[in-house]
């Protein structure tokens, strides 16, 4: 079985929850993420996420201004997490229990990276062995 921690993106892309929904679409575009973590930065700790998908339905849809609205009102939170040695499996159901898109991926209760449901129905980047 193939582990999470063989599909996760590792470049962790965080922004702290008082930034502005403008700023975190910026981030997001100049690093070429559709997702983001979210952290306080008062305490270091991370309190959710923001995906694409969630600044298009809870800002652009409603017709909310992006550079006033901050995005600890958007966020998704709690951050669902797995751990890196849980199968794509096991990631697929928790994602589906939970109706995310995203996971965080931790290792020892550090965050380590993030697992998106595209990461896991993307067969061409398995190699066959895996299986």
């Amino acid at each position: 079985m193939i582990p999470v921690k063989r599909v996760m993106a590792r470049n962790i892309v965080t922004v702290d929850k008082q930034s502005t929904v403008m700023q975190v679409a910026e981030i997001m575009a100049s690093k070429n993420v559709g997702s983001v973590l979210v952290v306080d930065k008062g305490n270091g700790e991370f309190v959710g996420i923001v995906t694409e998908r969630d600044i298009i339905r809870k800002v652009v849809a409603k017709g909310l201004d992006g550079s006033s609205y901050l995005v600890k009102g958007v966020m998704s939170s709690p951050l669902v997490a797995i751990e890196s040695a849980k199968t794509i499996f096991e990631a697929g159901d928790l994602m589906d229990q939970k109706k995310v898109r995203h996971l965080a991926v931790t290792e020892g209760g550090e965050v380590i990276g993030v697992v998106s449901i595209r990461d896991l129905i993307n067969p061409s980047q398995y190699d066959e062995e895996a299986w």
